[in-house]
């Protein structure tokens, strides 16, 4: 697989993670892709950078003592300047739950990636939210794909056409959870469309797909029927993604 190319801009990430050893692994993955990075312990202390930093995106971790991940974006939500509304606040996870997933979307987070994510998802992601990578829509060239293969057209070729595999395996699935109840296969075969999703960077996608997952997961608890349009939200954008992977 080819890889990404660095990014030569300086923009500007505030880290807060408790454990050395990770938040020394995830700095050093951030400025190998070119990003400045300032390292924080906790919420708290990351808190009281961020109006002298100025960050263009915060990374954090979930579980941290003094102030966790989502007391942090709550806080950052709350302030006064409409930065706080507008600062993109991602969250950088080994907790994939329901109720912690949730938890952070009330608290107002942009983005949850997991610890367990691929390289290409995680960078793909941060270049969405920090304005490297375009969102397409539909009937566009999908810059961020032709971007992600070097210009390499028989490579992207490959990958418009593994891509189109992986939106119908996940369509296939949506539609016959509610009868098979094989809540696991759905979840296998969104994971592997997170690095399909995260390089298109389509955030109505990514959204929809998380919707339905959350909708299934009641299924899995409680019984609580799918509701039909969480369903065909994801059949449509899904279906949209296909027809302009193969309408070039």
């Amino acid at each position: 697989m080819a890889s990404a190319t660095k990014i030569p801009h300086r923009k500007k990430i505030l880290l807060a993670e408790d454990d050395p050893a990770n938040r020394k692994a995830i700095e050093n993955l951030l400025q190998t892709w070119g990003w400045e990075v300032d390292a924080c312990t906790n919420g708290e202390e990351l808190l009281g950078k961020l109006s002298i930093v100025q960050p263009d995106l915060v990374l954090t971790d979930v579980h941290m003592p003094v102030m966790s991940g989502i007391q942090l974006t709550r806080a950052i939500r709350d302030l006064p300047e409409a930065k706080g509304q507008q600062l993109p606040v991602i969250a950088f996870t080994s907790d994939d739950t329901l109720s912690t997933r949730d938890a952070l979307k009330a608290a107002g987070i942009t983005a949850i990636l997991l610890k367990s994510d691929p390289e290409d998802t995680i960078v793909a992601v941060l270049e969405q939210h920090l304005g490297l990578r375009p969102s397409p829509a539909v009937g566009n060239s999908f810059s961020g794909l032709t971007a992600y293969t070097e210009g390499d057209a028989a490579f992207e070729s490959e990958l418009r056409q593994l891509f189109c595999n992986n939106l119908e395996e996940l369509m296939g699935t949506a539609r016959q959870v509610s009868d098979t109840r094989d809540f696991e296969g759905f979840r296998y075969v969104q994971h592997k469309c997170k690095t399909t999703l995260a390089i298109l960077a389509d955030p109505q996608s990514i959204q929809a797909v998380e919707d339905f997952r959350l909708a299934m997961d009641k299924l899995e608890k409680d019984g609580t029927s799918i509701p039909s349009g969480v369903r065909q939200s994801l059949l449509t954008h899904c279906q949209s993604l296909i027809d302009g992977l193969q309408s070039v």
